[in-house]
């Protein structure tokens, strides 16, 4: 992580209290349901969360297999997993009025007159 911040492609990241403190908000048709953990699927919870920024997918799998080789001989069995997962961007999208919405907010950036896909 050190290294990811020194660099400039570790954004920001924090570690998630356990599943006994959370609730899970289900809607489905009209009915709204809220479930207050624990949660028995541990082994799916997600633990804790950086936000990097790379320029390829070929570079966050790099830096990735780096932090798990330095993070896994710490965590139960010395085994370390970590899902790379990209964030939808603007351009992603095409144009619409609750992406505009959205903007008028003052969140997000301004929405291209392209839409290209980002890796």
């Amino acid at each position: 992580m050190e290294e990811g911040v020194k660099s400039g492609v570790f954004l920001s990241g924090e570690g998630l209290r356990p599943s006994s403190m959370s609730a899970r908000v289900r809607f489905s048709g009209r009915q709204r349901t809220v479930t207050d953990g624990p949660f028995l699927e541990t082994k799916e919870l997600i633990g804790g969360y950086a936000i990097l920024q790379f320029s390829s997918r070929a570079e966050a799998i790099e830096w990735t297999r780096r932090f798990v080789e330095v993070d896994a001989p710490y965590r139960l069995n010395g085994e370390s997993t970590c899902e790379i997962r990209p964030f939808f961007d603007y351009e992603n999208f095409g144009p619409s009025a609750a992406l505009d919405r959205f903007h008028n907010l003052g969140k997000g950036t301004q929405p291209s007159s392209t839409n290209t896909s980002s890796s």
